[in-house]
């Protein structure tokens, strides 16, 4: 529905600099989920979003659902169920920060409208409704599932990892930033950003591991 939504309210455009940049950012969306973290039987962290965020920014939530895809099919598996709900988590994800992305500006591949402030803002408030988005269908899931609590979820699976994903949400801002004023620039912002984020979360799965044992004990008790 968003994505029929979209594409009637603003068009289709195709356009060789599109499916390019789709092909790129897939590749790195891709990579992110293929190195991803295990934290628990359920979630992995990443920096996926960090692809998706510029994805959406620069080429628009349709084309950064599809450039969501291949890593949709590759996580889903050979689980039929799985896979849609990859596929349709990532869409509904894409276009909502596309929705939050469109006041501030159009897809900045097409409109190359140099660096101005609204652009960052606008990046980082699409990428915090993205990562907003992405833990409430999960946490959803997990009720529906699991039965598990969304404080449950709350405090095992996302808290720990906030920073991190502050900085993916940073890292995405700063690279659409710096590509739009420096070009190249941008790459090693993103690649240095993801590094950061990565470290973070395995400190994070270290730290939380003894809280948890602890806490098992102290339940047997």
């Amino acid at each position: 529905m968003l994505a029929a939504s979209w594409v009637y309210w603003e068009g289709f455009e195709l356009d060789r600099r599109l499916v390019v940049g789709t092909a790129v950012f897939a590749g790195f969306i891709l990579l992110s989920d293929l190195l991803s973290v295990r934290i628990n039987e359920q979630f992995t962290v990443g920096v996926w979003d960090i692809g998706l965020i510029g994805a959406v920014v620069l080429l628009g939530p349709t084309w950064a659902a599809l450039a969501a895809l291949p890593s949709a099919f590759v996580v889903g598996g050979r689980d039929p169920l799985r896979t849609a709900y990859e596929i349709g988590h990532s869409v509904v994800l894409a276009f909502l920060a596309g929705i939050v992305f469109s006041f501030a500006s159009g897809p900045l591949l097409l409109a190359d409208p140099g660096f101005a402030t609204p652009i960052l803002y606008g990046t980082l408030v699409a990428g915090t409704m993205l990562l907003v988005a992405n833990e409430a269908i999960n946490s959803l899931l997990m009720k529906v599932k699991y039965d598990q609590s969304f404080y449950e979820t709350w405090k095992e699976s996302w808290q720990p990892y906030l920073f991190s994903d502050f900085v993916n949400v940073l890292t995405a801002g700063l690279g659409v930033s710096a590509l739009l004023s420096y070009g190249q620039v941008a790459a090693v912002i993103v690649v240095a950003g993801s590094i950061g984020s990565q470290a973070l979360v395995y400190r994070s799965r270290e730290q939380v591991k003894p809280n948890r044992s602890t806490l098992l004990r102290y339940k047997s008790l």
